[in-house]
């Protein structure tokens, strides 16, 4: 999708104080999708390539930092930065205004590039980012795209919607066979007379915690029936739905899980 300048929208007070703060100047704001109200703000005059914003927002009501385009000689002032960013979000979730307009953020991420050292994370991210609770904050290892996102929760009154071991294209793909009838399930796609595929889709952030919820999900969504049992039998990843190797459940993009 085509990102489109767009002077017409207010920047959220938190990052306008985030963009002053670090580097003395005002955020260059861009909309992603109006609907969805996915923006992204960066450095003006930093040429950047599309996913590589400073900040950028999602439609699960996510912030992310990107923390490459940070310029070096800001470093020192980003911990401090961060958690007052993570701060003025928490605040903004009681504007009732913003709630409704839905302009607000139930979590905050900061992305490293891999390979990046222990000395470089701890020098970026505050104290409070802590690892190993599924509820509050964690580490999602992207070996996709050669990240480390660092998450945390920050709505206390939403119980956390991060997908469990996955990154957002994540997903899930069931593979039926009747083998009294010698026959495997397909779904039309939707929109594309005549285009069948195996049953499957994108992770739903709060009614799945794995790429087998996924699985089960979308097959029975898709095909209107009920799933009992099964068991995870294969499981592959690749590029564009291409299988390119063996993997176990907690890879990250185009996971077929078989039953």
């Amino acid at each position: 999708m085509a990102v489109q300048e767009s002077p017409h929208f207010n920047v959220p007070a938190e990052i306008s104080r985030f963009f002053a703060t670090v580097c003395e100047c005002s955020p260059e704001a861009t909309v992603s999708d109006p609907e969805d109200k996915t923006y992204n703000y960066s450095i003006p005059g930093q040429v950047v390539t599309e996913g590589d914003w400073l900040i950028n927002t999602d439609s699960y009501q996510g912030c992310h930092l990107e923390v490459k385009q940070i310029p070096a000689d800001k470093m020192l002032r980003v911990p401090r930065a961060i958690e007052d960013l993570a701060a003025g979000i928490t605040r903004s979730l009681s504007d009732l205004k913003r709630v409704e307009e839905e302009t607000t953020f139930n979590f905050l991420m900061v992305d490293f590039d891999m390979p990046v050292t222990l000395k470089e994370i701890s020098s970026v991210l505050p104290d409070s980012f802590k690892i190993g609770d599924p509820e509050s904050g964690n580490l999602i290892k992207d070996e996709i795209n050669k990240k480390l996102h660092f998450w945390k929760w920050l709505n206390p009154d939403k119980p956390c919607t991060v997908p469990f071991g996955a990154t957002y294209s994540a997903g899930g793909l069931a593979l039926i066979i009747d083998q009294v009838a010698q026959k495997v399930l397909l779904v039309e796609s939707k929109g594309r007379k005549g285009a069948w595929n195996i049953p499957g889709g994108s992770p739903d952030p709060i009614r799945d915690r794995s790429p087998r919820d996924t699985a089960i999900r979308e097959a029975q969504e898709e095909g209107g029936f009920k799933i009992e049992g099964g068991n995870s039998t294969a499981c592959i990843s690749g590029s564009n739905g291409i299988p390119s190797q063996s993997c176990s459940s907690s890879s990250f993009t185009n996971l077929g899980i078989f039953y």
